[in-house]
């Protein structure tokens, strides 16, 4: 997407990042449930629960049709992120 406003990735509340369109960055969590968000105010999340030594995906979307939306997470299949992936550029995660 064309978006380039970076959007504060958290995860419990806790900021781990920021992305823009083209963006990634990996952040090691602790097994057990996680609520992320990609908005300021925190009202798109996805819960998840984190398996140990198992690596998630999870894609912001925006949708920009008449008008900007607000992001959303989405989760991505491990076979089909990593090709995806390997377009991106790298940034670091907030603490990492």
């Amino acid at each position: 997407m064309g978006w380039s406003a970076p959007y504060p990735i958290r995860d419990r509340g806790a900021e781990i990042g920021r992305l823009r369109a083209g963006e990634y960055f990996s952040y090691h969590a602790e097994p057990g449930e996680h609520v992320f968000t990609a908005t300021s105010d925190g009202s798109a999340q996805r819960r998840l629960t984190l398996d140990a030594r198992q690596t998630y995906y999870l894609r912001v979307d925006q949708e920009d049709e008449f008008y900007v939306t607000p992001p959303h997470l989405t989760v991505v299949d491990p076979e089909r992120a990593g090709p995806v992936v390997e377009q991106l550029t790298r940034v670091g995660a907030s603490g990492q």
